[in-house]
């Protein structure tokens, strides 16, 4: 092995050696090609569904429709990240298994995390395009963006229910500067480059390459407590869970209130009620997507070993 630049990675002389960056790569490669199919799908899917807004604008840019097509533009940003990484990720397994044997191929398999530290090693690595942050931050407004349009949705129709005389699309311009500044405050940290000082460590901001999972996101970090990425803590899991906890509580109370209100009061909020039946299904939807994913990247690090060495 080969310690370079607070990284580490696997020079193969050895037969051992070549055996496991082989596999390495097998198993990279096979992830990035399912990986790179399941993102152009979902990339197709944002802008078929967005183009719908620009060839029947009449129907589809009114409120509340317009909520919808900003958590599709967030959804957009998630895939076109997984896309590039698992493209990336296609081209460099694919440029070692050209060569008759790893011996052959003079280089490194770095087993690092670090964007720059990758960059130096390989160019090509899938990790190097992670540096910068761009990518991070790109995924990371995709994923609050999304959840936090999702969630404004269902207030919404929560809201047309319970006060059914306040004109809905007047809470538009108040739904997007909440959502764009919880956004920017959750996500403006990916942006900023990791902290390598051991003395100083910032906890709470970086950017880097999680190889499990062939994403550009929080910087890996390792150690003996329950928790020990506080950044992935604060930043994204806490608002993912406390967002996708409210959207679903509105959406029944709206549904409880149109259920307390009697025959004359749902004729006179049919028009609601259909929304809110909309709304269920694209809840629906979405919470079978982040079902889908989360099993998916569950697999995937699950099959991986979690010590970067292996045995």
């Amino acid at each position: 092995t080969l310690h370079y630049c607070d990284c580490i990675a696997i020079q193969p002389i050895s037969p051992g050696s070549e055996a496991y960056i082989s596999n390495k790569l097998h198993d990279m490669h096979t992830q990035a090609l399912l990986q790179f199919v399941l993102s152009v799908i979902s990339l197709l899917s944002c802008i078929g569904f967005m183009l719908c807004y620009m060839l029947l604008p009449g129907r589809m840019w009114k409120y509340p429709l317009n909520l919808a097509f900003w958590i599709y533009a967030c959804d957009l940003l998630v895939a076109l990240q997984f896309a590039i990484l698992s493209a990336t990720a296609l081209s460099y397994s694919s440029s070692f298994h050209r060569n008759t044997t790893m011996l052959e191929f003079d280089q490194y398999y770095p087993v690092a995390t670090s964007p720059a530290c990758l960059c130096d090693f390989d160019s090509g690595h899938p990790g190097c395009a992670c540096r910068g942050g761009v990518l991070s931050f790109m995924l990371q407004v995709g994923l609050i963006g999304g959840i936090l349009f999702t969630c404004s949705l269902t207030h919404n129709l929560y809201r047309s229910v319970d006060d059914p005389f306040t004109r809905p699309s007047s809470r538009l311009p108040r739904y997007h500067v909440v959502n764009w500044c919880l956004v920017l405050l959750f996500s403006v940290p990916f942006l900023i480059p990791p902290s390598h000082d051991a003395n100083h460590p910032n906890e709470m901001s970086g950017y880097g390459y999680q190889s499990a999972y062939q994403m550009c996101w929080s910087p890996v970090r390792y150690g003996p407590s329950l928790v020990n990425n506080f950044q992935m803590l604060f930043l994204a899991t806490l608002p993912i869970c406390t967002t996708w906890f409210f959207a679903p509580l509105f959406l029944c109370l709206a549904k409880r209130l149109l259920g307390q209100g009697g025959a004359s009061v749902r004729s006179m909020l049919k028009q609601r009620e259909r929304q809110v039946q909309q709304a269920t299904f694209l809840l629906f939807v979405h919470l079978g997507h982040w079902f889908l994913v989360g099993l998916f990247y569950s697999c995937s690090a699950l099959s991986l070993d979690s010590d970067p060495l292996g045995e």
